[in-house]
């Protein structure tokens, strides 16, 4: 065996028994503390018990404090305690000196002006009168203040209304026509626009301004706009929107005149077809729509046959669709979709009577 081995297997039998050694050291001290601690706690109880009983031997031994109530004899009355001697009255205060005594006991009053050596209700009147100086100090400055903002408002609200008219007076310079238009239009056509203007001017002068507004909100104008506007530029607005209002009411008016012409012409259009229609057959109609005259290429005899009627109804299509009559007038193309629906639904019929034929048939 190489040296090295048994020096490591010499190390690990050293280290075991070491360990051994440690563990049956420590087996031993614990069991000899807990042989101590047993003992001490019955000892400890010991003691308390002991404790306790000498402490209940003193208290059955001690002497009674109060003695035993003696009980009269029959027929005898007990005797009445003795009565309590009450304490003493306190002697009154002594009466307080004359005023000539008093006067000279009072110290000497301070020197004027100095805080320092004042009594109390001196030192409070003192503090009132310095406490009221300095209210009227800060009203003094509080209200030198205000003034001051005033005036700065006044000045502010002055500079604001001197720029207000300056706009003003520009919009209007701005509406007035330049002399090239005054040239262009002519005298009358001033005279005219003046005269309106002045009018519409006129017409608005008495109203307050609580009233345009009024009328500006239910023309649809929000607050907002009219919140920094002056008479004269509420006065144009009213004007501008009152012309936008009068404009459109013309033109929803003449829509609603041409929607109702249309509407008429369309019934009357309706009623033309359905007469052109009223008891004609299917080959009829085909050959009007065609403009055919017997013996002629696209007309239908009676014994025409079913693929024959359908080529005859698709060429008859082809002039009456109204995809043709686009660009047409309006007549035309009410036309031309009334007699396509007629034609369109006789050719259903007489596909649904030719199938039903053949069904039969078959």
């Amino acid at each position: 065996m190489p040296r090295r081995h048994r020096m490591a297997s010499d190390s690990a039998a050293r280290i075991e028994r070491l360990l051994s050694k440690a563990a049956e050291r420590r087996a031993n001290q614990s069991a000899a503390f807990s042989t101590t601690l047993q003992e001490r706690l019955h000892r400890l109880d010991a003691e308390a018990r002991r404790v306790q009983t000498e402490a209940g031997e003193r208290h059955r031994q001690r002497p009674r404090e109060t003695p035993p109530r003696k009980v009269p004899p029959m027929g005898e009355k007990p005797p009445t305690p003795p009565q309590q001697q009450r304490p003493s009255p306190t002697p009154p205060p002594p009466p307080p000196p004359p005023p000539a005594q008093r006067k000279a006991e009072q110290p000497k009053a301070p020197a004027p002006g100095d805080p320092t050596n004042l009594s109390n209700v001196e030192r409070f009147f003192y503090d009132e009168e310095v406490r009221r100086r300095a209210k009227e100090e800060r009203d003094r400055r509080r209200q030198t203040r205000q003034e001051r903002s005033g005036e700065d408002a006044i000045r502010t609200a002055k500079k604001v209304w001197e720029r207000m008219q300056r706009d003003v007076e520009a919009k209007w310079a701005s509406y007035k026509p330049t002399q090239q238009q005054q040239q262009q239009q002519g005298h009358g056509r001033q005279s005219q626009t003046y005269s309106c203007s002045a009018s519409a001017s006129d017409k608005w002068a008495t109203t307050p301004v609580r009233d345009l507004k009024a009328l500006l909100r239910g023309l649809g104008v929000p607050d907002s706009t009219m919140l920094c506007m002056e008479r004269g530029e509420i006065i144009a607005l009213l004007e501008k929107k009152s012309a936008d209002q009068a404009a459109k009411q013309e033109r929803a008016g003449r829509q609603r005149a041409e929607e109702e012409r249309n509407d008429r012409l369309r019934s009357k259009i309706v009623c033309e077809v359905d007469e052109w229609r009223k008891n004609r057959t299917l080959r009829w109609m085909l050959n009007s729509l065609n403009s055919a005259a017997p013996g002629q290429a696209p007309y239908l005899p009676a014994n025409a046959s079913f693929e024959t009627v359908c080529k005859v109804y698709k060429r008859a299509l082809l002039k009456i669709h109204p995809d043709k009559h686009i660009g047409t007038t309006l007549e035309s193309w009410y036309r031309a979709e009334e007699t396509f629906k007629a034609v369109n639904e006789s050719f259903n019929q007489y596909k649904a009577l030719h199938e039903l034929r053949s069904y039969i048939k078959s």
